[in-house]
């Protein structure tokens, strides 16, 4: 872990903070930094989900910006959203935003 970027703590920290000034923290995640051509295979959207799952669970986020999302097949991207969607709305967080950048 690179100290410059803080620690895990330290991001749970700041979004308890957010979250007491009554703040909502959207997190900026990649999934996909690639040409058209990328795509995922069933098994590993999965397991990508999972990783930002993690991430929900760990940081206590309000939702997430996916970059490069132009480059996903719309298929996968339903895919994951709907994961994410789903993992979120079972531990209590109804609202949990999804977007993504789609600009060419």
């Amino acid at each position: 872990m690179d100290p410059h970027f803080g620690s895990r703590q330290y991001l749970r920290d700041l979004i308890d903070a957010a979250h007491e000034r009554r703040m909502y923290v959207i997190l900026d995640v990649v999934y996909n930094q690639s040409d058209d051509n990328w795509f995922y295979k069933n098994d590993a959207i999965a397991a990508l989900a999972r990783v930002y799952q993690y991430w929900i669970a760990l940081s206590d986020c309000d939702g997430f910006r996916v970059n490069s999302l132009k480059h996903v097949f719309p298929e996968d991207s339903r895919k994951f959203c709907t994961a994410i969607r789903e993992y979120a709305e079972s531990i209590g967080k109804d609202n949990f935003l999804l977007t993504g950048e789609m600009i060419p």
